[in-house]
């Protein structure tokens, strides 16, 4: 094949089809499926010795013959391999040795057509299939897809099974754009190129072991890489977070902690909030639309007009003059306190934006279009310096996401769906380290890691509270409150929660048991964050308190 590709005239080719075509699906599914194959092949069945009789003949036709490459379709791994079975509703013939088409010969491996469904999906799901997994994605989806690397993976499909390889809006003879498009849509096409670069390998079990235990040592080379990067004066600011949280938590009664102001900032919903690290401004966002400052030595509030529609959420950058407020028209909005306007805009998602996080210079936004984005933002040491974010990657969800949270480390991201799943990325990867479905039986309404970044603490729509090993993903506490957490903060070895009832809840991680429960809010606490000596909660009704100690 090699010989013939070179003396092949332009444009050259190693296969003269696709992986992935409707007769190649339909090889496999003619048993459960044999009017699409009739539909297809002009009211015939193939010929029967070339049918799909033997697992172990296709597999030698894939792997020594020249112009057999086509690839295993989901069935495989999923299902109870009906399609393996002939069930007698079709006659496709009788083969040259005298036997009819049947069921499909098995491997010898495989006791039956459940276990080899079984095994073909243990063996996917493996830790070998995960450490190579990367290698399918550059074929397919990456940088071996096209180009030079494609010729030396011998990975060179005719031309126009590629993307954008013929433009049909150029074809005015309506009989030859018909031609092109059903041999277009009969020969397969190959996918959208994602990736540019060497796709990194997944995590396997042993690599999210010594994942969690690097993550969580700040000594680590990873987060060394990274500090080098940064600017000085953002990790201050970063690390004055948790020395805030400390000093603001360090008295010995928590449940004296108590209200000292309160403001009714807003018309309806607070979703967001943040006070600066000067600790004289709040800033916060609400569903009126509005973004507002609250100068808390003032005593005066100012507001600005970012979005037509409702807030979902803000960030307050380390130079406490750019705001990054996420909203429900798609868009995530960088905003300048110093010049009262909007330095950019981002068209982030295909939906509203439901929540924006930012550490180590990348900023996660997440959407109910079922994805969370992953963006490179560097805040502006001088306005005119403004740098625009820079797409780095996107993270599929099975639902919309409803909630996120970034470790300590910045190395972690937890997302939380509207259907109840859980998913841990590596961010630096862009991988999943771990995936639990029905954590919540419902929406997941906030998470946080804990500091060290051993543990997760969930709480959703079912009133449940639940603490999980973020290294194996056991559940170390359950409880069914009875009522919502709408909104949670994990600092040290406290856990303050934000219910339905206005309550703040202050909880004790280690012995998972609440030390106090204080009538806050008419309404219910739907945000809640620890600022410097203080405790902020915002409500549904549009109102912020501020909490200290007493």
């Amino acid at each position: 094949m090699r010989e013939r590709y070179q003396e092949m005239p332009d444009p050259k080719f190693l296969y003269g089809s696709h992986y992935s075509t409707p007769g190649y699906v339909l090889f496999y599914l003619a048993r459960i499926a044999p009017e699409y194959v009739l539909c297809l092949q002009n009211g015939k069945f193939d010929k029967p010795d070339r049918m799909f009789n033997s697992l172990d003949d296709t597999w030698a036709n894939c792997l020594e013959g020249a112009a057999d490459f086509k690839e295993l379709i989901p069935e495989f791994f999923d299902g109870n391999g009906e399609f393996l079975l002939n069930k007698g509703v079709s006659n496709f013939g009788i083969r040259q040795d005298g036997r009819p088409v049947g069921d499909v010969e098995l491997p010898p491996w495989a006791k039956d057509h459940h276990d080899f469904i079984d095994k073909m999906r243990a063996a996917l799901e493996s830790d070998y299939a995960s450490e190579h997994l990367h290698n399918w994605i550059d074929l397919i989806f990456g940088y071996k897809q096209i180009g030079e690397e494609a010729e030396k993976a011998d990975n060179v499909f005719y031309y126009m099974t590629y993307e954008g390889a013929v433009n049909l809006d150029e074809i005015e003879d309506p009989n030859e754009r018909a031609r092109i498009e059903i041999q277009i849509m009969e020969f397969g096409q190959t996918p959208h190129q994602l990736f540019e670069k060497p796709h990194p390998p997944r995590f396997t079990k042993d690599s999210i072991r010594h994942h969690s235990s690097t993550t969580a040592s700040s000594s680590s080379q990873e987060n060394e890489d990274l500090s080098v990067k940064e600017d000085e004066s953002i990790q201050s600011a970063e690390s004055s977070i948790v020395s805030s949280v400390q000093s603001c938590l360090s008295f010995d009664d928590i449940s004296a902690l108590q209200i000292t102001h309160q403001y009714s900032l807003h018309k309806s919903c607070v979703t967001a909030m943040q006070l600066t690290e000067d600790g004289c401004n709040i800033f916060s966002v609400s569903q009126d639309t509005t973004l507002k400052r609250y100068s808390l030595e003032d005593q005066r509030q100012l507001s600005f007009n970012v979005s037509k529609m409702a807030l979902s959420s803000c960030i307050v950058m380390p130079d406490n003059r750019t705001i990054v407020v996420g909203s429900w028209d798609n868009y995530v909005y960088f905003y300048s306190v110093e010049f009262g306007r909007t330095f950019d805009t981002l068209k982030a998602h295909d939906d509203a934006v439901s929540s924006v996080v930012w550490k180590n210079n990348n900023l996660i936004t997440a959407s109910w279009d079922s994805t969370a984005k992953v963006w490179e933002f560097n805040p502006p040491k001088e306005p005119h310096d403004f740098k625009a974010a820079v797409f780095r990657g996107q993270l599929d969800l099975d639902s919309g996401v409803s909630c996120q949270d970034i470790d300590e480390t910045g190395s972690l991201l937890v997302t939380g769906t509207e259907e109840g799943h859980v998913v841990i990325w590596d961010i630096k990867s862009l991988c999943p380290i771990a995936e639990m479905e029905e954590v919540h039986s419902g929406t997941v309404n906030s998470l946080a890691f804990t500091s060290d970044s051993r543990r997760l603490i969930s709480c959703g729509a079912d009133s449940v509270l639940k603490i999980l090993d973020v290294e194996t993903q056991t559940e170390v506490f359950v409880k069914n409150l009875g009522h919502q957490i709408l909104c949670l903060a994990c600092l040290e070895s406290l856990i303050l929660c934000g219910t339905e009832n206005g309550e703040l809840e202050i909880w004790d991680i280690e012995k998972a048991s609440v030390l106090s429960a204080i009538k806050g809010h008419n309404e219910p606490v739907t945000c809640i964050e620890v600022g410097r000596r203080c405790v902020l909660t915002g409500d549904k009704g549009g109102s912020i308190s501020v909490w200290k100690p007493g």
